[in-house]
């Protein structure tokens, strides 16, 4: 088995042999410096000659690479063409992808109905972030006819699988008794397992339980704890509520 320094030569060997799944491997070296000193245009020079023959995951982490401006110049039509070529392969990340792409009309003509579609073949291959977004749809009735019990099915399945904008979101359908039997201890469970992963909606709502003693022992403290770890990430309810306590005192 190969480890640190090793790892990242053998790779970079088969790389330059024009192994395209070595080229996206070494492209997410770079990418987040594993092994590597970060550079983001490496990562973005490996990606393109992986994605040039065909590999949808590079394909798909150079339309992220585009979109975001990351060792590139942001182009954001450049962008939805990679995620396209991604998602026409099959790949579920590229078709979460441009389904964002059409939710947010980034490059595109925003386009609700497009965004559902691919959201659900990503959902529909066990992708965790197609599955919470296309539980998002449903809640808020985009490009679909609103139902709560698709909602909460769909960001069940993302929840389980630990992501955490669909354990917030689970949370959220417990806390308001939505498609499900309302339960206030199910809803902190599940803001919290978000909170721990960082999530800074999931911190505000984890602390507005504790401040209400909703599902939870009313506790002053630990909700000003999760309001302060949720505002320094820029949490605007979370810094105007902390705000408020502090001219109340």
């Amino acid at each position: 088995m190969l480890f640190g320094q090793d790892k990242f030569t053998f790779c970079k060997q088969q790389a330059f042999a024009g192994d395209a799944d070595a080229q996206v491997r070494l492209g997410e070296m770079y990418h987040f410096g594993r092994n590597v000193e970060q550079d983001y245009k490496q990562a973005v020079q490996w990606y393109w000659e992986s994605a040039l023959q065909g590999n949808a995951k590079a394909q798909c982490n150079l339309g992220l690479m585009y979109q975001t401006g990351l060792g590139v110049d942001r182009d954001y039509k450049e962008a939805f063409q990679w995620f396209r070529k991604s998602a026409l392969q099959g790949n579920a990340n590229g078709q979460f992808h441009i389904g964002l792409v059409y939710e947010k009309g980034l490059g595109v003509e925003q386009d609700h109905s497009q965004a559902v579609e691919w959201y659900r073949k990503s959902a529909l291959q066990g992708n965790a972030n197609g599955q919470c977004s296309l539980g998002f749809m449903y809640r808020n009735g985009l490009g679909v006819k609103q139902d709560h019990k698709h909602a909460a099915e769909w960001f069940r399945k993302s929840a389980l699988q630990g992501d955490a904008n669909g354990q917030l979101y689970l949370g959220f359908m417990y806390e308001r008794g939505l498609a499900v039997q309302q339960d206030h201890k199910q809803a902190v469970e599940w803001y919290r397992k978000s909170a721990l992963q960082g999530d800074p909606n999931g911190q505000f709502s984890l602390g507005f339980m504790y401040e209400l003693g909703l599902g939870v022992e009313k506790d002053s403290k630990l909700a000003e704890q999760w309001f302060r770890k949720s505002a320094l990430q820029g949490h605007a309810g979370a810094q105007f509520h902390l705000r408020r306590t502090a001219g109340s005192d």
